[in-house]
């Protein structure tokens, strides 16, 4: 793979700047082409609900090697340009001190509005119970386990790449000093 040597600055001036050999920008944009949107949503899914602290879990190409790697950041922390400028960022998902369920709401457990007005009742009776109990009751787990499998299809069907990548290319390529052959 043909690679390209690019300049990156420290923090400050008086860190100065650091050269690193990447992928030329072709087999990036390549290989950037040919993913496949759902498998990498359905993989960040996996990935950022192993993190129950405020933050941004994320999925990003690593400009040194082409391959397809997870990330996460905690809020608030900022890495260094010498250790992130090589992750193009694909797509973020935040990540907080709840599951993935607690940002699902009732409601995307019922398809059927007759079945919702049904939850509702029998919530009446019982306040400190969700969706999932009353599936658990009602059908059982295998139903439960099909619904929580088409609410997770839902979310990665909606989920949509970085609108930045084009940007982060372009940043990252025009920090290029030599194209080697």
């Amino acid at each position: 793979m043909k690679k390209v040597t690019v300049e990156i600055n420290g923090y400050s001036a008086s860190e100065g700047t650091r050269c690193f050999e990447i992928l030329d920008r072709e087999t990036i944009e390549d290989i950037i082409s040919d993913l496949d949107r759902e498998k990498i949503a359905r993989r960040l899914i996996g990935f950022a609900d192993e993190y129950w602290v405020e933050g941004t879990a994320y999925i990003y190409l690593d400009a040194f090697t082409g391959e397809i790697k997870e990330g996460w950041i905690q809020r608030g922390v900022m890495k260094h340009p010498w250790s992130s400028f090589s992750e193009i960022v694909l797509m973020t998902l935040p990540t907080d001190s709840v599951d993935f369920w607690d940002y699902v709401y009732d409601d995307a457990f019922f398809p059927e509005r007759s079945e919702w007005e049904e939850f509702q009742e029998w919530r009446e009776e019982r306040p400190n119970s969700s969706a999932e109990d009353f599936i658990l009751e009602k059908y059982g787990a295998a139903e439960l386990k099909k619904r929580k499998k088409e609410i997770v299809e839902g979310s990665i069907d909606n989920m949509e790449w970085e609108d930045t990548i084009s940007e982060q290319i372009e940043d990252l390529y025009s920090k290029v000093i030599n194209d080697e052959d």
